[in-house]
């Protein structure tokens, strides 16, 4: 039932992760990142499930499936605040996910998701901790 919503964050990642200063990585410029990404699923909270690993190229346009509800970039470019709404592959539910991205490295990024499912079959809510790293 759901979608990899990971073509669509490819598409809006023109922006975003989290830099804090001190040992961590400050040469924030995930709106310029591009190329092969991995990401990677695991679920701490709720009752969606596992979500199987994706690969994306980074930068793509999408197919326009997706609704964009907020897209939110800090200042120094390295945290993002992603909210929107895709269909499940189905075409007969919705997933709406919410997730805070931080650039800790050059080719990786780190973060939280939250989707909420509904769907004919059933509905859930999950929290993911997401983990992407470029291949």
């Amino acid at each position: 039932m759901r979608q990899g919503v990971m073509w669509w964050v490819a598409v809006v990642l023109a922006g975003a992760i989290g830099c804090d200063g001190g040992d961590a990585f400050e040469d924030c410029a995930i709106d310029a990142l591009t190329g092969a990404w991995r990401l990677s699923y695991t679920e701490t909270d709720g009752t969606c499930g596992p979500i199987q690993d994706e690969t994306f190229i980074l930068g793509g346009t999408g197919d326009g499936a997706c609704t964009e509800h907020a897209n939110t970039i800090s200042d120094d470019r390295c945290e993002q605040t992603l909210d929107f709404t895709c269909p499940t592959t189905d075409g007969a539910g919705t997933q709406r996910w919410v997730m805070v991205l931080e650039q800790v490295g050059e080719e990786h990024i780190a973060g939280t998701g939250t989707v909420q499912l509904d769907h004919p079959e059933g509905t859930c809510r999950s929290t993911y901790d997401l983990d992407l790293q470029a291949l």
